[in-house]
């Protein structure tokens, strides 16, 4: 008996992630061949009928890939594509299938998420100063300094165990801790620890550490 592949059907924005495809296509990477992207111009173009026709014609599954919250190019295509997936969603459901198998998905084509960038400054400001230069592309929920624009960022110090030893740890009192936004159903960081998807993620790339505090009481 043969594995199961999924067929998925992903409506994908020109500026987002059509574009973000075509460059993982230029840098030789691959992404899985039963995926099947159909181009569009904004999210929002994609009525609920053609969610239900690709399940109707065969699809497994489908998602629709938009720009994040405040980037759409043609200003609430993003939003309004979110509250057709929900109410397909909701359609699927009443009639005795998965809601799951409609899915929406917002991203960028150059984003930094849920990452530190810190220390990058030259001498005694790579600190404070420097840390990021955006020249383009979308930060969101990245600690750095100073802050940088963009949804969820800090600009903080986020308390590294060790950071002139190469220990990037973070500390219990992190301001990093749940700092982050879940974007994939199960990841996990460079000691292996899983982070859910619904939950908040530790900004970097590990999850913060459990210090222990000792309290004397008289």
């Amino acid at each position: 008996m043969t594995d199961f592949e999924p067929v998925i059907v992903a409506f994908c924005c020109h500026y987002c992630a059509y574009t973000a495809a075509d460059m993982a296509g230029s840098k030789r990477l691959c992404y899985p061949p039963n995926v099947k992207i159909v181009r569009v111009p904004c999210s929002g173009r994609v009525d609920a009928i053609y969610l239900m026709k690709a399940l109707e014609n065969g699809a497994d599954g489908v998602y629709v890939a938009g720009c994040l919250e405040g980037d759409c190019h043609f200003k609430n295509g993003n939003i309004k594509a979110a509250k057709r997936v929900a109410h397909v969603k909701k359609l699927l459901e009443e009639i005795g299938l998965d809601g799951d198998r409609v899915e929406m998905v917002a991203m960028s084509a150059g984003m930094i998420t849920n990452c530190i960038v810190y220390g990058n400054g030259p001498d005694e400001t790579r600190f404070t100063t420097n840390n990021l230069d955006v020249t383009g592309g979308v930060v969101a929920y990245t600690c750095s300094m100073p802050r940088p624009a963009g949804t969820g960022n800090l600009g903080a110090d986020p308390r590294f165990k060790a950071l002139d030893a190469g220990d990037y740890h973070l500390r219990a009192l992190t301001p990093c801790r749940r700092a982050g936004v879940g974007l994939v159903e199960y990841a996990s960081d460079l000691d292996g620890v899983t982070r859910r998807a619904g939950q908040p993620y530790d900004l970097g790339c590990y999850a913060a550490g459990t210090d222990t505090t000792l309290f004397m009481l008289r």
